[in-house]
C-alpha cells in the first residue's frame, strides 16, 4: 500500500527523475471505468493530464515508508508550492488515507496498463493527429502501405507517374487547353 501528499483535495506531491518537485494532479474517476474505456479513456480530463505528466517523467511521491522527519520535510515542500511570489497564501498538505492511496495506485495501474498496449505516450504532433483521427493514416504512411505513395512526387515539373506506370492527370487542366 502506498501513500500520497495531497495538497487541496486535487494535487499530489509528484518529482521527476531529476529529483525535481512539483504539485500534479490528482487521478479522479475510476480505474475500472477508465480499464473499460481503454485507450479511447486517456484522450480527455484528469487521465489526459496524469498520463501527460507521467510522459514528462514525474511520478507522485510515496511517502509510506519514509521517516517522519523526511516526510514532515515533503509536506513542508508540498505546502510552499502553493505560496504565492510573495510567500503569502497557500494550502495545507496532509497524506492521503489508505482508500484513498490505493484508488490513486489502481488508476496509475491501469494507465500504465493502457499506455503499454498503445505503445507508450503519443509524442505532440502524433497526439494530435490521433485526436483527428488522422493516426491511421500516419501509421500507413510511416509503414509505405498508404495509397498516396503508390505516386511519384514531381520534384522536377514533369508528368507524374505512378510506381507502377501511368501518368497522373488532373482533368480540369485538360480541359481548359483542350478548349
Amino acid at each position: 500500500m502506498a501513500q500520497y501528499i495531497i495538497v487541496g483535495g486535487q494535487t499530489l506531491l509528484g518529482v521527476d527523475a531529476d529529483g525535481n518537485y512539483r504539485l500534479l494532479t490528482a487521478p479522479m474517476g475510476s480505474a475500472e471505468r477508465l480499464a473499460e474505456m481503454g485507450p479511447d479513456g486517456l484522450k480527455g480530463g484528469a487521465p489526459r493530464v496524469v498520463s501527460n505528466e507521467m510522459d514528462k517523467g514525474f511520478k507522485y511521491v510515496d511517502v509510506e515508508n519514509m521517516e517522519p522527519a523526511e516526510r514532515g520535510r515533503l509536506k513542508q515542500l508540498a505546502e510552499d508550492l502553493t505560496k504565492g511570489s510573495d510567500g503569502s497564501g497557500g494550502q495545507m498538505a496532509f497524506t492521503t488515507r489508505s482508500e484513498h492511496s490505493d484508488k490513486i495506485t489502481k488508476f496509475v495501474d491501469v494507465i500504465k496498463k493502457l499506455k503499454a498496449n498503445i505503445g507508450g505516450k503519443l509524442p505532440g504532433v502524433l497526439g494530435i493527429l490521433d485526436i483527428l483521427g488522422m493516426k491511421k493514416e500516419y501509421d500507413q504512411i510511416m509503414a509505405g502501405e498508404h495509397p498516396i505513395l503508390n505516386q511519384v512526387i514531381d520534384t522536377e515539373n514533369k508528368p507524374l507517374t505512378y510506381k507502377d506506370g501511368g501518368y497522373v492527370t488532373n482533368p480540369f487542366i485538360k480541359d481548359i487547353f483542350d478548349n
